[in-house]
């Protein structure tokens, strides 16, 4: 029999319409999207018309009160991802976190670039404390082990029978979709 996942998403920009497009395209599940929170009302009303998702919350506590929702996608701001995955852990929902899984860097950080490693740091030890006491499941959705690079670098490694003794790499791109926060972000104070 097949299961049945039923799925909310909080964040209504580029990346939520994207995580929407990935899950209509999962096989072997039932995946449902059966609910939508953004910090703009408008663009979670858009999105949900486009990928036919039936509810838009007014809040994440709203959403994440919906006994149906079995996991969530987080797609806020990389600054609001703790906050919101600690939310939904303590909510009972399983966790699928956007890139990056937590921080805030560039024009966006709070401080310098070592306080900011430092809180980084801080809030992935708290989110791995919340899903561990909660007991759900959480996904990163990194899509660089997928990457041309790696998948080539795992070939040669299963071929070779080789270790890698030293391997470095960069990743970048234009930065945040997101706005600068207060501009329509959404707001995490209704989590506590």
């Amino acid at each position: 029999m097949k299961k049945t996942l039923n799925v909310g998403i909080i964040g209504a920009g580029f990346a939520a319409d994207f995580h929407a497009e990935a899950l209509k395209r999962v096989t072997g599940t039932d995946v449902r999207l059966v609910g939508i929170v953004g910090g703009n009302r408008q663009r979670a009303e858009n999105l949900a018309r486009r990928h036919g998702i039936p509810d838009v919350f007014g809040s994440i506590a709203e959403l994440l009160a919906q006994p149906q929702i079995d996991v969530v996608c987080v797609c806020v701001p990389s600054g609001a991802h703790a906050d919101v995955v600690i939310a939904a852990a303590n909510a009972g929902k399983h966790v699928i976190c956007e890139k990056p899984l937590t921080g805030s860097f560039g024009e966006h950080a709070n401080g310098t670039a070592v306080d900011d490693v430092e809180r980084t740091r801080a809030s992935m030890v708290d989110i791995e404390a919340a899903v561990n006491s909660a007991g759900v499941t959480f996904c990163y959705a990194e899509n660089w082990v997928y990457a041309p690079a790696m998948t080539r670098t795992k070939q040669l490694l299963a071929s070779s029978g080789g270790s890698i003794l030293d391997i470095r790499a960069e990743e970048g791109h234009s930065g945040s979709h997101s706005p600068l926060p207060g501009a329509g972000t959404l707001p995490v104070e209704d989590l506590s």
